[in-house]
């Protein structure tokens, strides 16, 4: 067996696992700033969409969930139009979920949350200060048999 065979990975308690990751869906609202520090004082940050597996993912947790969007780590606050995700890394052209008309462009729509549209959860921009739910994101414990 290779070492790959029997590694398992470990998310604390009311975190979901997926791929190397640990995903934190909440059900309380906060706007885009509360909703970072709270992620972090959880030891991790709004989540960073880095594939498309990645957001499929992300579609089918929240596809039962039909009361608003979900915070991501994604804004461009700093700099009109020029999306960065929290850990300052630009938007990568090849992973970009938006909606249709989105991003809208509007000066004071800087936050990024997934929203439901028509079956399928894609990205839109909205005032930072709305309040919503978020997912968080952290590294997953790997444990080694």
């Amino acid at each position: 067996m290779s070492q790959a065979e029997n590694t398992c990975s470990l998310c604390p308690e009311g975190w979901v696992s997926f791929q190397s990751k640990c995903y934190f869906f909440s059900t309380d609202l906060l706007d885009w700033q509360s909703s970072q520090e709270k992620c972090m004082s959880m030891c991790g940050h709004l989540v960073i969409v880095e594939s498309a597996e990645e957001q499929n993912f992300l579609e089918n947790k929240t596809k039962d969930f039909n009361d608003g969007g979900y915070w991501i780590g994604l804004t461009d606050q700093k700099n009109e139009n020029t999306f960065v995700w929290v850990n300052n890394r630009p938007l990568d052209s090849n992973n970009r979920f938006w909606d249709k008309e989105e991003p809208s462009g509007k000066r004071d729509e800087n936050c990024v949350q997934i929203w439901r549209t028509n079956q399928q959860k894609r990205w839109h921009d909205y005032p930072c200060g709305t309040v919503a739910k978020r997912v968080c994101e952290t590294t997953a414990f790997l444990l080694y048999n």
